[in-house]
């Protein structure tokens, strides 16, 4: 499933939704920045990670030659306004530095590590029959590389991508993703679909070994870091990872039969414990939500539903049980922009989570949310000309807050609105949340790469 659909039903399209639709008391937007110009040609961001400075780094990947696509990290201060759609130019006050890899290549998921940026993907090996994952550390300030390593499937003819990066306090990297893989079957990473193929695997390393490795330029492998590795057989890949306070990993995954599910490995990745969710339902990231009266639980994001696709989120406790769940969507129209045909029903509406932060006592969930397509569920033809007339077939940012007992807070769906009051479709694929409560969501926008930024 893509973030952003714009699919054509008429000869006259409706717009997009220039009004926001706010519920509860969500933040208010603080700054709005859009780039049809960073990153490649057709950027779609699918991370990010917010840096000590304020500053916030997206990952992602763009149209290259042929049918290939080529990763790109980017760098953006995260002004205090205006608080509208604002464009940005490449190697402006906004945009600091972006760097893009060879075609053949994603970034995919990147880690906020004291000085230094971490972003790991994958890049086709030479010849383009195979690829092999890919670490990168990045200075912080400068953007220069400071170290690499090449992860490459075990066996010779197979493929490797990494999707998930965290770094630890106490100086260790981890990442997990998949290995044994046919080339074929890498395009499906973040919202672009799930890899059906290969195994799961996660690996871990100090960080001043492969530093040390890496001088001189060295493209490090994980026997010069002693690299301890752990292949989960039971998933494809490992899509999302928090470190637990035992210093145990809790991840998100799908298994060999496409059902999501949670992981949890062992300190040391010395074990593994392999557990399937609710049929339906598509994890896509997680989250240890601290705080609690119960104490600390894991919280998972994702989609799904019964012949339409909303937004879900639930909470768990280590042995797996769910204690709640939250199912929230289907954001309407300002009255202003509700077309005389009225609304098409809900169950055109696919609201699509990405990712989720904790933002003091709650969870702020990131999504899109659109119409697919006017024949994408079964309808009736009166509902289908409702449809086709619905401005909500552009899609919007649609952030979600849920609390501690799964209530949903506050929410808000938004279009790119310029200060002309033209609007752009967007989705957000990604949220963080800074020391002072502010709320940064990554943007796929149908003109490029966007970055909004919220906060009281």
């Amino acid at each position: 499933m893509l973030a952003v659909a714009a699919v054509g039903c008429s000869r006259e399209d409706p717009g997009p939704a220039a009004q926001s639709v706010l519920d509860g008391e969500p933040p208010s937007l603080r700054s709005w920045s859009g780039a049809a110009n960073c990153c490649g040609e057709d950027p779609h961001p699918v991370h990010g990670a917010a840096l000590a400075d304020g500053s916030v780094v997206m990952v992602g990947k763009a149209a290259a030659s042929g049918e290939q696509t080529a990763g790109f990290i980017t760098h953006w201060a995260a002004p205090e306004g205006p608080a509208y759609g604002n464009f940005v130019n490449d190697g402006g006050e906004i945009i600091l530095h972006t760097m893009t890899l060879e075609p053949d290549s994603s970034l995919l998921q990147v880690a906020s590590a004291g000085d230094l940026v971490v972003a790991v993907g994958f890049q086709a090996a030479s010849g383009g029959d195979t690829a092999h994952g890919v670490v990168l550390a990045l200075d912080a300030a400068t953007f220069d590389v400071r170290a690499q390593l090449r992860v490459d499937a075990p066996q010779a003819g197979e493929s490797a991508a990494l999707e998930s990066v965290l770094v630890t306090t106490d100086g260790r990297v981890v990442v997990g993703g998949a290995w044994g893989l046919a080339r074929e079957q890498m395009e499906g990473f973040k919202s672009y679909g799930n890899v059906v193929g290969g195994q799961g695997v996660v690996m871990e390393f100090e960080l001043a070994a492969w530093l040390s490795a890496s001088e001189g330029g060295a493209v490090a492998t994980p026997a010069d870091v002693s690299a301890v590795s752990r292949e989960i057989s039971e998933t494809f890949s490992v899509k999302s990872m928090r470190r637990w306070s035992d210093g145990s990993l809790v991840a998100v995954a799908s298994d060999l039969d496409e059902r999501s599910g949670v992981l949890w490995v062992e300190a040391g990745l010395t074990g593994h414990r392999w557990m399937p969710y609710a049929e339906g339902i598509e994890l896509t990231d997680v989250s240890v939500f601290s705080g609690l009266d119960q104490g600390d639980a894991i919280a998972v994001v994702g989609h799904g539903g019964s012949n339409t696709i909303d937004g879900h989120a639930a909470l768990m406790d280590t042995q797996g049980a769910v204690l709640w769940t939250s199912t929230f969507g289907n954001p309407s129209l300002d009255d202003s922009e509700v077309p005389n045909g009225g609304l098409a029903p809900d169950k055109f509406i696919f609201d699509e989570c990405w990712g989720v932060a904790q933002r003091g006592a709650s969870l702020v969930v990131a999504c899109g949310t659109g119409i697919e397509g006017c024949g994408a569920v079964e309808a009736t033809v009166s509902e289908t000309q409702a449809c086709e007339g619905d401005p909500r077939r552009s899609w919007r940012s649609y952030l979600v807050a849920v609390d501690g007992a799964g209530e949903v807070l506050w929410s808000r769906a938004d279009s790119f609105v310029e200060s002309t009051g033209e609007a752009s479709e967007s989705a957000a694929e990604f949220v963080v949340v800074d020391a002072a409560g502010d709320v940064y969501a990554i943007i796929d926008q149908v003109f490029g790469v966007g970055l909004a930024r919220f906060g009281d």
